[in-house]
């Protein structure tokens, strides 16, 4: 049905997280091309373009905005600490081929070279549940694979599930 694009109902959760998906992108477009235009104008202007894009209610409009805070002060304190990462690419596409019969699709949300020098992976998760990502990395290692794939001579790979609406205690972005 993704490949087809076949009709699907489209639950309010699915579009929450389409939105958030969608700033998140087009954010992170901006700083990739050296938009001099301040991050958190960025970040407001990517919204409201978003919200023409996907509507979403008021009270979904408050928690993206909470969150969005909460992501921006991340990349604040990340930026005043030196470790802002180098992003590469967001929505990056790949296609994995298995014995010709099987088609691997999707989508990385980021890909960003560390302060430390190591490539990593990132994806967002708008779920309010980690517990079952814990031991569930099967997503990132196939975007490794996919990367490694495209660059063999990559020899370490981080990956990590961005939680956008887990907190941690200090009420910051859980990140696992």
């Amino acid at each position: 049905s993704y490949i087809q694009k076949l009709p699907q109902k489209q639950w309010e959760f699915q579009t929450f997280g389409k939105f958030l998906h969608d700033v998140l992108e087009h954010f992170h477009k901006r700083i990739m091309d050296q938009d001099t235009t301040p991050p958190n104008q960025i970040m407001t202007e990517c919204f409201k373009a978003s919200l023409i894009k996907y509507p979403i209610g008021d009270q979904a409009k408050k928690d993206a905005f909470d969150i969005l805070t909460r992501y921006m002060k991340r990349e604040v304190a990340l930026q005043a600490e030196g470790k802002i990462p180098t992003y590469l690419s967001v929505e990056k596409s790949f296609y994995l081929g298995i014995n010709d019969k099987i088609l691997l699709y999707g989508f990385i949300d980021r890909v960003q070279v560390d302060p430390d020098g190591v490539l990593h992976v990132a994806d967002h998760k708008t779920s309010s549940r980690a517990d079952f990502l814990k031991k569930d990395w099967i997503q990132l290692l196939t975007y490794a694979y996919a990367l490694y794939l495209e660059d063999p001579s990559v020899d370490k790979i981080r990956g990590s599930y961005i939680m956008l609406k887990l907190k941690n205690p200090d009420g910051s972005l859980g990140e696992i």
